[in-house]
């Protein structure tokens, strides 16, 4: 017979399509979790997995995957709800969030969460908003915080707060222009900009074509608190979300920095920031909780 841990190694394969990497993060040898999954090719006497020029999911694999996401959901729903119906307040709340929202947000929700809900250990998923928002319905996460989120039939929303952006100009470039706040005033100066497809280079990049103005990216990234750095260091302007300024002591601390801080008034760039859950799965008490503090740190 197989088991739920069968059915949790093998979609944890299915989703990396690499064995090796997997069985680094689950600390399993790599024996050890073929075995998991020849125990239910031999169940159902099919083959899971081509293995001819990388690591695909047959026909039937691909099957077998979409119920083994479902029956994981359902087990994790089932064993969330009945801890809550006996007051066992323990199990695993998992969050998901960007990489570096997570270090101005989390902060901010956990340690008061944590005195709550002391035997709920915290999972935190960080990764870029398409991967969490695909992990969401896959029931691998929780909860989602990110920002202008769409809710749709099965993702539910609640919103937490209203973030501006600024233009983030060092302080020596900021007094060639007699420190005006006008973009148009900086076009020909180097630009830091995130990689395109991330959210915040869209909503920069829209906002251009608005203007009808064009400027001078001297640089791309895709990790926004890079760029920030090296404009603080004078190599450019960049674009920078209001939460994150929490990491460096907020706009008001930044006065006497190296740079100076424009806002960006612009309904373009009017950003929410949201939690997000799965409708069609069962909300513990514990995300419950989490999305009430989050809504208090947030107000």
């Amino acid at each position: 017979m197989i088991n739920f841990l069968n059915l949790r190694y093998f979609v944890r394969v299915a989703e990396e399509r690499n064995m090796t990497r997997v069985a680094e993060q689950e600390h399993i040898s790599q024996q050890s979790l073929s075995n998991h999954i020849k125990k239910i090719e031999q169940h159902y006497g099919v083959q899971l997995f081509d293995r001819t020029g990388g690591l695909t999911l047959t026909y039937a694999g691909e099957q077998i995957y979409n119920y083994a996401v479902r029956v994981l959901s359902l087990q994790s729903d089932m064993e969330s709800e009945i801890r809550d119906m006996t007051n066992t307040e323990q199990g695993t709340l998992r969050i998901g969030i960007s990489y570096t929202r997570g270090s101005a947000f989390l902060p901010e929700i956990l340690p008061e969460f944590s005195k709550r809900n002391p035997y709920v250990k915290i999972d935190v998923v960080e990764n870029n908003s398409q991967v969490l928002e695909e992990y969401l319905l896959r029931g691998h996460i929780d909860l989602y915080i990110g920002a202008n989120l769409r809710p749709t039939a099965e993702i539910k929303t609640a919103e937490l707060m209203r973030e501006k952006h600024f233009l983030v100009v060092p302080k020596d470039i900021a007094a060639l222009h007699g420190e005006k706040a006008e973009l148009s005033e900086y076009v020909k100066e180097p630009f830091l900009l995130l990689s395109k497809g991330n959210r915040i280079r869209d909503m920069f990049d829209e906002y251009l074509r608005r203007e009808n103005i064009s400027v001078n990216t001297r640089l791309e990234g895709e990790n926004i608190e890079t760029l920030f750095a090296l404009s603080c260091k004078g190599m450019g302007i960049t674009v920078y979300p209001e939460m994150f300024l929490r990491i460096h002591g907020g706009a008001e601390l930044l006065v006497n920095s190296p740079i100076r801080l424009f806002s960006l008034d612009s309904d373009i760039f009017d950003s929410v920031l949201y939690v997000a859950y799965h409708e069609g799965k069962y909300l513990s008490n514990a995300a419950k909780c989490f999305i009430e503090l989050a809504k208090e740190k947030s107000e």
